[in-house]
C-alpha cells in the first residue's frame, strides 16, 4: 500500500501493529528486486501493515524519516521507530520482521516438536 505523509504518519502514531515501510525510487534497481520480495512478505506477515514511500514524489517524508539510501525500510510501533536497515538484503528484513512480529510457521512447530521428542530419549 503506497500512501502519503499525513497518511503514514497517522498510520504509525495510532497503530498498534507493527508497520513496515519501504522507502524506494522507480529508478534503483534495488529497489525494483525487492518488490516482489516485499509483496510476498506482506502476505507472509499478515498481522503488520506494509507501506511503501516514493522517496522523489514524498521527498519531505523521506526526510523526516532520514532516508538517506534506497531502498530504506524502516519498521515503526505506534511512535516508535524500532528497527531500520539500507539496501536490499532479504534475510536482514526477515529477521527483523521475525524479531518485532514474530509469526510461528508450521515447519518451526514441527521443528519443536521433533526436538522434545528427541529430548525425551
Amino acid at each position: 500500500d503506497e500512501r502519503g505523509g499525513t497518511a503514514l504518519k497517522e498510520e504509525s502514531s495510532s497503530a498498534s501493529k507493527l508497520l513496515v515501510v519501504d522507502c524506494y525510487a522507480t529508478w534503483c534497481p534495488p529497489c525494483k528486486a525487492a518488490a516482489g520480495p516485499y509483496a510476498r512478505m506482506s502476505e507472509e506477515f499478515g498481522s503488520c501493515i506494509f507501506s511503501k514511500v516514493n522517496v522523489d514524489e514524498a521527498r519531505d517524508v523521506a526526510r523526516e524519516l532520514n532516508v538517506t539510501a534506497m531502498p530504506t525500510f524502516k519498521l515503526f510501533r505506534g511512535d516508535s521507530e524500532l528497527a531500520a536497515c539500507q539496501g536490499w538484503r532479504e534475510q536482514h528484513l526477515r529477521e527483523l520482521l521475525a524479531k518485532h512480529a514474530p509469526v510461528p510457521s508450521k515447519e518451526d512447530d514441527a521443528a519443536h516438536d521433533l526436538a522434545g521428542f528427541a529430548d525425551a530419549d
